[in-house]
Formats: structure tokens, C-alpha cells, sequence
């Protein structure tokens, strides 16, 4: 059995970061992959259950999910080398730890979306690098004349939208209403992300001159490969645990997906509407909304 680890995970993720320097600072001996690399699905996904970053493989096979649960289980076993002694510098400790992993999270979204001319060109290799077959789809996309740096661009702005319209059902409620704790804030701070760089990939490809018709025609597409990709894993992961050729599973997703307040019916609206010839991400107004979810997440202090 070799003692390495694995550790799952994107070049440009904050909270990939958080689990890559301790590893290193420990000198604890670790091989990153990407999500992209087959293993993730085929052994990774089925134990862990979501394909969520970072992922930790252990050599004895245990999947630890989330950069905290990682640093935590090496801390448990290993006497927490890196917990201070005193109650006042692990309170300390603690407080750094708050500010490195929510503090940041917003200035660290700031400067990824917000200087495309710097950043661009890194983001978008490591994003299309945390894919499955990515050298695979590259060469393809080489070899076909349809499949320009144009294309590519509007299946971005297609997938923007989908995610900015997915974020602003969680944060009026409509998606993840049962989820309550960190899991929750996680999703609703990541939502929160998603709104306020909506319309950077719809401007750039605006003002490099693409069409109506290249963008309707790449959202098409892009909702089709959503749609299938997603049915994949949940397929994979209801099959590894007995659960697809059920009747209850059978329904609860046709439920999820069809019903009145489903998941397809949640984002019609917002599908329509990319359809307009005069479509903008921001016709739909979200500022009052982020700064609701900004006063929740991150209330101003109160003077004493």
C-alpha cells in the first residue's frame, strides 16, 4: 500500500488552496489530481458522493471531503502540531482561520472575475482543466472549424446564466430550503458570487461582436450537455447504491425535475428570457438581493 495520498483538486480553488498548504507545510506526501481525471468519477465520486473540491484520498481509501475536514483529520491523529497552546492564541488561531476561509472568499471572487486582462487566460485553462477529457475534447475542438474561441465564449455565457439564475433560486428560497448550517452558507455565499460576475462574460462577448444567433444557438447546446452530464453522475451514484431501478427514486426525481415547483419549471423564466434579443443578465436586478444576503452573511459590526 503506498502512502501517499491523493488530493483532489483546482490550481485556482481558495479552498483547495487551504488543504494544498498544510499538506506541504506538514510534508505530509500527496499526488494532485484533477477533477477532471477519471479516478475522481470512477472510484472518488461513488464514496464521496458529491464531486465537491477538495477531495482527499487516503491510502487506505477513505474519501475526506472539504479542506477543513481534511486538515482536521490529520490534526486529530497527529496531536494538532499546528494548534497553538494558549486559549488566547487558539482563539487567535481560530479568528484567522474565519477570516482565511469567508473573509477572503469575496475579495479572492473579486480579483478571478474582475481583471479578465490578467486573469482570463489562466482561469479559463485551469476551468477547462478540471474537465473530464479535456485533451480529448481540445483536439476535437481543434479539428473542427465550428468550435472557435467565439463559440467557446458563448457556451461560457450560456453557463453563466444558468449558474446565476441557479443562485438566485437558492438565495429567495426556492432550491435548498431544507439545508441549514455551513453546507448552507456555503451555497448561499458561492450563490452570492455568481450574481455579482453574471453579465462579465455576456459583456466581453458583446463587445467582440457575438450574435444572437451564435449565443441562443451554444445555450441550446450547453443546457443539453447540463442536463445530460448531471443525469450521469446522479445515475452513477444512485446505482452504486442500489437505489436507481426503484420506484421512490424513480418518482422523487421525476419530482425534483417535473413537478410545479421543480427544477426545470424554477429556471424556465430565466431560460426564456436569454432568448430576447435584448437580453442583458442585469434586466434582472439583483442588487437588492446581494445586499439582503451581504447583511446576513456578513453583517456590519454594531458599535457598542
Amino acid at each position: 500500500m503506498t502512502d501517499v495520498h491523493r488530493l483532489y483538486a483546482i490550481t485556482h480553488s481558495l479552498y483547495s488552496g487551504r488543504a494544498r498548504a498544510y499538506l506541504i507545510k506538514q510534508g505530509i506526501p500527496f499526488q494532485e489530481l484533477s477533477t477532471g481525471h477519471e479516478s475522481f468519477k470512477a472510484e472518488v465520486l461513488p464514496k464521496g458522493k458529491l464531486p465537491t473540491i477538495p477531495t482527499l484520498v487516503t491510502p487506505a481509501g477513505e474519501v475526506i471531503r472539504d479542506g477543513a475536514a481534511i486538515i482536521e483529520h490529520f490534526e486529530a491523529a497527529n496531536g494538532r502540531p499546528c494548534q497553538p497552546a494558549g486559549p488566547r492564541q487558539q482563539i487567535i488561531s481560530a479568528l484567522f482561520d474565519v477570516i482565511g476561509t469567508d473573509g477572503l472568499l469575496r475579495p479572492a471572487m473579486h480579483y478571478r472575475w474582475n481583471f479578465p486582462e490578467d486573469n482570463l487566460e489562466f482561469v479559463g485553462y485551469h476551468f477547462l482543466h478540471s474537465q473530464r477529457d479535456t485533451p480529448q475534447r481540445q483536439e476535437k475542438s481543434k479539428k473542427n472549424p465550428r468550435v472557435t474561441p467565439r463559440v467557446m465564449l458563448a457556451s461560457t455565457v450560456s453557463a453563466e446564466h444558468f449558474t446565476a439564475s441557479f443562485g438566485e433560486n437558492i438565495l429567495e428560497g426556492r432550491l435548498l430550503e431544507n439545508v441549514n448550517g455551513p453546507i448552507a452558507e456555503l451555497w448561499q455565499w458561492h450563490s452570492m458570487e455568481e450574481l455579482e460576475h453574471k453579465s462579465i462574460a455576456f459583456d466581453v462577448y458583446t463587445q467582440i461582436g457575438g450574435t444572437y444567433t451564435m449565443r441562443t444557438r451554444v445555450m441550446r447546446l450547453t443546457m443539453w450537455f447540463y442536463l445530460v452530464d448531471t443525469l450521469k453522475v446522479a445515475f452513477k451514484i444512485l446505482r452504486h447504491d442500489k437505489q436507481l431501478w426503484k420506484w421512490k427514486t424513480l418518482k422523487s426525481l421525476s419530482s425534483f425535475l417535473l413537478a410545479k415547483k421543480g427544477f426545470i419549471r424554477m429556471h424556465a423564466a430565466a431560460y426564456k428570457a436569454f432568448f430576447s434579443s435584448d437580453f442583458h443578465p442585469w434586466n434582472v436586478d439583483s442588487r437588492a438581493l446581494l445586499e439582503q444576503w451581504k447583511n446576513v452573511l456578513d453583517p456590519e459590526p454594531v458599535a457598542a
